[in-house]
């Protein structure tokens, strides 16, 4: 029997902006490894979530507005980087994504104390693995 060597991870750049975030719709399932850059003009953060099986994306976006959050709608585990204006973080958020399956990235800073969460704001994005 002949073994397959394991393929390498699949990076896929997120940048963030002052409120959004710019990746694919879709990436590939297996091993990717998440890298962020952020492009705006305040301080934000990336975090990665794998959504619950059959989670909506209506109920995800609706928890975003509502500031609920969306714990009943994601599994455990998540993984955050950081990033100044106009810096990379020089890590990344190693993941394997299964097929089919929806993962939302979030930024859940305030710009102070008193302003809204960005993810309110829109800064979130859903990306599915195929």
């Amino acid at each position: 029997m002949i073994a397959c060597a394991p393929r390498p991870p699949h990076d896929v750049l997120v940048t963030g902006r002052d409120y959004a975030f710019e990746a694919p719709d879709t990436v590939p399932s297996g091993p990717v490894v998440f890298r962020y850059r952020n492009a705006g003009k305040v301080r934000h953060e990336l975090i990665v979530l794998r959504l619950t099986e059959g989670a909506s994306s209506s109920a995800v976006v609706d928890a975003m507005k509502a500031d609920s959050g969306t714990r009943a709608l994601r599994e455990p585990g998540a993984g955050v980087l950081f990033a100044d204006p106009g810096e990379s973080n020089k890590l990344g958020i190693a993941m394997d994504l299964i097929a089919g399956r929806k993962y939302l990235l979030v930024c859940r800073f305030r710009d102070e104390k008193d302003k809204p969460p960005h993810d309110t704001m829109g800064m979130y994005k859903l990306v599915v693995a195929h």
